[in-house]
């Protein structure tokens, strides 16, 4: 059964989803009236809760920023220091663009760095923003490094990887600029193709056949404010083909108020609510 919404108005600030049975909330508000303990007062989030529906924090993070509003930190609240390491530092250039990225346990305090690094990515940008160099590897063992080359319209030409890394698929575009086909994400060295509409919207997404497209991996669907309002996405479950559809829903703002996703009638959904919102009912 689709799921049902009644009104609250405890002016707080939620967004909510249900996954099965299990509903995860993520609310702002964190139960002190008139404030928003979330939020610094520039409005950037700083501490992150999800709970369930015994209020139970299930998930949460918390964030540092620099002077310009660059997220320097993001702390994992509920895995810092165990072996699960994911609390990750960034750095940026003078332009406030992000050159590396570090991830693992957090020092004390949060703007030292990371102590125990587990995982690094770095970029080398050049004028415009292109990148002529990317590493990612273990912050010790760079088990990626690539150089890319652009032409004049910052289209890649080129990915050269280091020795004995697979080689990734190089981009093709069409004369609007429109990525045509390139690497897959996840499997860098398998090529898709991207269809376009007239408004230079991506509608679809082939897999590759002998360099032609082949199977619809997905399609898209917008409005005609160019929003969209649909994807759907071809899945393959023991042997049998089934079409994974979420819809979007929108205010009069542009943004996106409700996802509804589901497949063969089942269906949940996420809500992003505001400080007089809709509490999920099953």
């Amino acid at each position: 059964m689709p799921p049902r919404f009644r009104g609250q108005f405890g002016g707080q600030y939620k967004t909510q989803k249900n996954t099965g049975s299990t509903v995860a909330e993520l609310d702002y508000y964190q139960g002190t009236a008139g404030t928003y303990a979330g939020f610094d007062r520039f409005g950037r989030i700083v501490d992150q809760k999800w709970k369930d529906g015994a209020a139970t924090v299930i998930d949460r993070y918390q964030y540092g920023y620099d002077c310009d509003s660059n997220r320097l930190w993001r702390e994992n609240v509920l895995t810092h220091g165990t072996a699960n390491k994911f609390d990750e530092f960034y750095t940026y250039d003078g332009l406030n663009r992000l050159v590396n990225t570090d991830r693992g346990t957090l020092a004390n305090p949060p703007s030292g760095g990371i102590a125990t690094k587990t995982f690094q990515q770095q970029w080398g940008l050049d004028q415009v923003g292109n990148w002529p160099t990317f590493k990612e590897g273990t912050g010790t063992v760079w088990t990626l490094e690539q150089t890319r080359t652009n032409n004049t319209v910052n289209e890649i030409t080129g990915i050269s990887q280091g020795g004995g890394q697979a080689q990734w698929i190089v981009p093709q575009y069409d004369a609007r600029g429109n990525m045509t086909s390139g690497p897959k994400p996840g499997d860098e060295t398998t090529r898709i193709h991207l269809k376009y509409d007239a408004w230079n919207r991506m509608v679809a997404v082939y897999a590759d056949n002998n360099g032609q497209p082949g199977t619809t991996i997905a399609e898209y669907r917008y409005d005609g404010r160019n929003r969209r309002i649909a994807k759907m996405v071809r899945k393959v479950v023991s042997g049998n083909e089934r079409w994974d559809r979420t819809d979007y829903y929108y205010n009069r703002s542009w943004q996106v108020l409700e996802e509804r996703f589901g497949n063969r009638g089942i269906e949940d959904s996420h809500l992003f609510l505001g400080t007089v919102g809709l509490a999920f009912c099953r």
